[in-house]
């Protein structure tokens, strides 16, 4: 959590029953309607974090060898992915490209061919 939103948050947990804050003038009402706008966005935090981190767990799962690499469908699958990610978290992506792979399927179709052939 932001240090500053902590500060805040444990300034209304402190003072939101106090009639009157003489430092931000703000009366009862105004505080406990502040506090709880300030708790509810602490909680959209925490639940950001949270998707966030899952969408993570599945980018680095499809990341993985035999995973992206098995056809062009999977590596579109990990770019996509990775584009999504990257706009959560306000960064540029980083693409596989598909000229460097080769692609599992490939070869495995490629082999199974050749030995059907040679039968």
């Amino acid at each position: 959590m932001n240090n500053e939103i902590k500060e805040i948050l444990d300034f209304f947990t402190k003072y939101k029953d106090d009639w009157y804050s003489a430092e931000y003038k703000l009366k009862p009402k105004q505080c406990v309607m502040l506090y709880d706008y300030i708790t509810d966005l602490q909680e959209e935090n925490e639940l950001h974090n949270k998707i966030l981190k899952d969408a993570n767990d599945v980018l680095n799962i499809q990341a993985q060898e035999g995973n992206y690499n098995y056809d062009s469908y999977m590596l579109g699958l990990y770019n996509g992915m990775e584009m999504i990610v990257s706009l959560f978290e306000q960064r540029e992506p980083k693409f596989k490209r598909g000229k460097n792979i080769k692609f599992l399927h490939e070869t495995d179709y490629k082999e199974k061919m050749n030995e059907i052939q040679n039968e």
